[in-house]
C-alpha cells in the first residue's frame, strides 16, 4: 500500500497532509522518527524477481542513518527491506544481507534478493545512478488514503511539527499513492509446450491475500472471479489476446494457423491476472520454440 518516508537535517517531527484539490489538506499522519534514506551512486544493473543476487550490489550514498548487515534468517522475515526508484516512478523492493561501509555514507550492500514484494517488472529495469534509496523499516510510515483519494492525484503537504502550511521548509509535491496496491502478482511457473499439435499452457496464480487457509496448491482468490490475459505473438503480426477463466490453456494447431498464417515455430506468450478493479496486472512471460 501506500507508504511515506520523510528525511531532513535537522530532524523535527513532521506532519503529512492531504487535500484532493488545492485546499482543505487534512492531517494524515504525523512522522516522528526520520527514514534511513539515499541515492545510489553507482547504475543497479537488472536482476531476476525472488532470487538470491551475489552477482550484483548496491552502492549507496545515505543522507541519514546507518545501514547494518543481517544473518539470512533476519533478511527472510523482512530485515533489510529497501526501495530503489526505477523508471519513471516505479520502486523496486530489495533486500541485503551485507552492508560494508566503503567510505563515509557510503554503503555497498550485497546478498541481494530482488524484486520483493511483486516488484519483478522493477527489477527487469535497473537503477540509475542517483536514484532514490529508502530503507523500509519503522521509520517509514504507511497512510491510509480516505475515500476516492486511491490511485488519483493528491496534494501532499510535509510540515514541520507547530508550523503553517505557508512556512519556507514545508515540503508540497503531487502524487497517486495506493493504486499499485490493487494490482494482480504475476503468475508463476508459467510452462507450456508448442508442437505439430497446438499449444499447451498452464501456470499457477499468486495473490496478495492473508489468508492462511490454502491447499497447498493453489493460494486463495482474492478477485470476484478468476479470469487471465493470454498474449501470444510470432513476432511477425499483430498478437492474439484471449482471456481465460482457468489457470491454463489449450489452443488446437488449426486455430494457431488460422491466427498467424501457418503454424508458428516459436511463440512468445505473456500472461496476467486480470482485476475488476485494476484490470490486468503483473504479467509472466515464456518463449517456446526456436529462437
Amino acid at each position: 500500500g501506500a507508504m511515506i518516508a520523510v528525511s531532513a537535517r535537522p530532524w523535527m517531527p513532521y506532519v503529512v497532509m492531504a487535500s484532493p484539490g488545492a485546499g482543505g489538506h487534512r492531517a494524515a499522519l504525523t512522522v516522528a522518527s526520520a527514514a534511513t534514506a539515499g541515492r545510489l551512486a553507482a547504475p543497479l544493473l537488472p536482476g531476476r524477481e525472488e532470487i538470491l543476487d551475489r552477482t550484483h550490489a548496491l552502492l549507496v550514498d545515505l543522507a541519514t542513518g546507518s545501514l547494518t548487515s543481517a544473518s539470512a534468517g533476519l533478511v527472510d522475515a523482512g530485515q533489510n527491506t529497501a526501495a530503489v526508484a526505477v523508471g519513471d516512478g516505479g520502486w523496486e523492493v530489495v533486500r541485503f544481507r551485507e552492508a560494508a561501509e566503503v567510505a563515509p555514507s557510503r554503503y555497498r550492500l550485497t546478498g541481494l534478493q530482488r524484486g520483493v514484494g511483486g516488484t519483478g517488472e522493477e527489477a527487469a529495469l535497473g537503477a540509475s545512478a542517483g536514484a532514490a534509496f529508502v530503507l523500509l523499516d519503522r521509520a517509514v510510515r504507511g497512510v491510509d488514503l480516505a475515500a476516492g483519494e486511491a490511485g488519483v492525484e493528491v496534494d501532499w503537504l510535509t510540515v514541520p511539527a507547530g508550523r503553517g502550511l505557508d512556512d519556507g521548509a514545508v515540503d508540497r509535491r503531487t502524487a497517486a499513492l495506493g493504486r499499485r496496491a490493487l494490482r494482480p502478482l504475476s503468475p508463476v511457473h508459467l510452462g507450456g509446450r508448442l508442437g505439430a499439435d497446438g499449444l499447451d499452457l498452464g501456470w499457477i496464480r499468486r495473490t496478495r491475500s492473508p489468508d492462511p487457509a490454502w491447499d497447498g496448491i493453489d493460494v486463495p482468490l482474492d478477485e470476484d472471479r478468476e479470469r487471465y490475459r493470454v498474449t501470444l505473438s510470432d513476432g511477425a503480426g499483430p498478437a492474439w489476446e484471449l482471456t481465460v477463466e482457468t489457470a491454463g490453456l489449450r489452443v488446437p494447431a488449426a486455430d494457431l494457423t488460422s491466427r498467424f498464417g501457418g503454424l508458428p515455430v516459436r511463440l512468445e506468450v505473456e500472461v496476467a491476472q486480470i482485476s475488476q478493479v485494476y484490470g490486468a496486472g503483473a504479467s509472466a512471460r515464456l518463449v517456446l520454440g526456436g529462437m
